[in-house]
């Protein structure tokens, strides 16, 4: 975990909201449940502020940092979308097993894991 993250916990989770509020409620199951997740997030979140800092000067030293931040940015925000539109992927995939004769035990076993069960 960044220093950032460890005075802050929750900034990163409420900035990557902000960027990508239509994944607001997907966003805030993963950073509760995944590690993984939460990293991104908080790399994410200090890449972006390292950005903003090298915006601030026009000299060529700056102009080469916030150059090289907006493709670490652009690379991470691809890293966070592609891994949102997995999740939903999955989800809609165990909703539509619902609908299949499944195995006995399994309907308790995916109504633990579908998003309805989380209580959002």
């Amino acid at each position: 975990m960044n220093q950032v993250s460890k005075t802050l916990p929750d900034q990163a989770l409420n900035r990557v909201v902000e960027r990508f509020p239509h994944w607001h409620k997907l966003i805030e199951r993963e950073f509760a449940r995944s590690e993984p997740f939460r990293l991104l997030c908080e790399d994410w979140l200090a890449c972006s502020d390292a950005t903003l800092r090298w915006s601030s000067g026009d000299d060529p030293v700056s102009q080469q940092r916030r150059s090289e931040y907006l493709g670490l940015l652009a690379d991470l925000e691809r890293e966070m979308v592609h891994w949102l539109r997995c999740v939903e992927r999955a989800e809609d995939s165990l909703l539509n097993c619902r609908s299949l004769i499944c195995p006995p035990g399994t309907e308790k076993q995916l109504s633990k894991l579908s998003p309805d069960s989380t209580g959002q």
